[in-house]
């Protein structure tokens, strides 16, 4: 994707316009935000507080929050702007392919990179966790999961039939297998759950943020798993893509 030269600016004004959408409409700010914030605080009087559970628990309610800015999102605003037909108005101007999807995913992953801070905040300052002291493998941990989850996003949106169904496709593949992959609770190491919740990125993540915020940890197997998604996602995102809506 090109962003400099004329696609640059074009692309940071879009950018600016998606903030504005998405902090005016308070509905989607709120449930971006509400989930993880809502578990955290759940999961944490449940255990009392206990601060070797939520040094846990913490990170992954991270890659949550991110994996739902990010992919959720995504999914919801592509569909319902692809089928109310607001992409292909936007077709008919000046305004690029790559600069309308460029300050789209721009601007999720702001909100995402908000809401990584915020839960970091309330984790610190409520349940007395750490982060590690080295942030770079964090920070890889993040930007992979932030670029594989966008790239999801987009890929599933290019087979969501409609406005209506977007919410629910979005959240149908998102919960039963963030179930699966310890968001919230632990499988037994050897269960089926468990081998099953292998393929899917969401438990890469999930241990990838955990192993960087609490130890400063590579996880390079999980880095491999989240690009090969990341790959895939972009390679069926861009061969998939719809800009006119479905025909009723």
């Amino acid at each position: 994707m090109k962003v400099t030269g004329v696609h640059a600016p074009v692309m940071m004004h879009q950018f600016v316009a998606e903030q504005k959408m998405f902090w005016r409409e308070p509905t989607g700010a709120v449930f971006t935000f509400a989930f993880p914030l809502f578990f955290l605080t759940i999961f944490a009087e449940l255990f009392n507080r206990d601060r070797a559970v939520m040094q846990k628990f913490t990170p992954t309610m991270i890659a949550f929050g991110i994996i739902t800015a990010c992919f959720t999102n995504l999914v919801i605003l592509i569909t319902i702007r692809r089928e109310t037909g607001v992409f292909k108005r936007k077709r008919t101007t000046p305004l690029s392919m790559h600069a309308l999807l460029g300050g789209l995913v721009a601007s999720v992953v702001l909100v995402a990179i908000v809401l990584c801070m915020v839960l970091t905040l309330i984790g610190a300052v409520f349940y007395h966790v750490r982060p590690t002291h080295s942030p770079l493998a964090l920070l890889m941990a993040l930007t992979l999961g932030a670029a594989c989850f966008c790239a999801l996003g987009v890929m599933v949106a290019n087979v969501t039939p409609s406005v209506e169904a977007a919410p629910a496709v979005a959240q149908g593949v998102l919960y039963p297998i963030a179930f699966i992959s310890d968001s919230f609770i632990k499988a037994p190491s050897r269960s089926v759950i468990r081998r099953v919740a292998s393929i899917f990125p969401v438990r890469h993540f999930n241990d990838a943020v955990i192993a960087a915020f609490g130890h400063g940890q590579f996880a390079w197997r999980h880095y491999a798993v989240l690009m090969v998604w990341t790959v895939g996602g972009v390679a069926l995102a861009a061969r998939k893509f719809r800009w006119m809506p479905r025909l009723s």
